[in-house]
């Protein structure tokens, strides 16, 4: 029992640490349709593998993606909480994926032990009611959110 906690452990470390650092290891995407790719400026000379020239190629290529961009323009607080959400939902992806994941082991393995066999479905079930129970709450977040950006802050009519 102790080796299946161990091999356990070890997939959720893994899956946590695939969805933390996934985006540091995806390639760069291309130009969108239609767009000429900017021109790089002139530089001064600088020797091969320095960390300005990989930094200057960072923001060039995928900066903006990451946070470094050319642009300095400020967030609005409304992309904060977005992305605030959008970290929080893939968080509970994650739980909801791990969740799933150990109560179809548990039941692969209750080997006909009608308890283990009942313990496995009672968290498969609680797990799918918590995730709809969260979607349901961000839909319900997203729709007034929506209604009070464009009615209330923008100046739109009534509801």
């Amino acid at each position: 029992m102790k080796f299946n906690k161990t091999i356990f452990s070890l997939f959720v470390f893994l899956m946590i640490f695939s969805f933390v650092f996934t985006p540091a290891i995806l390639p760069a995407q291309a130009e969108p349709a239609g767009e000429e790719p900017a021109e790089e400026e002139p530089a001064e000379r600088e020797p091969s593998g320095s960390s300005g020239n990989a930094l200057r190629k960072l923001k060039t290529v995928g900066g903006g993606a990451y946070g470094v961009a050319e642009s300095t323009i400020p967030k609005q607080p409304v992309e904060i909480v977005g992305g605030i959400i959008k970290i929080g939902l893939n968080i509970v992806g994650l739980i909801f994926l791990a969740l799933m994941i150990y109560g179809g082991f548990l039941w692969m393995t209750a080997r006909g032990e009608e308890a283990k066999v009942t313990k496995s479905k009672e968290l498969l079930e609680a797990a799918i009611i918590g995730l709809v129970i969260v979607f349901a709450a961000y839909g319900i977040t997203y729709f007034v959110v929506n209604q009070l950006m464009t009615n209330v802050i923008s100046g739109g009519g009534a509801v």
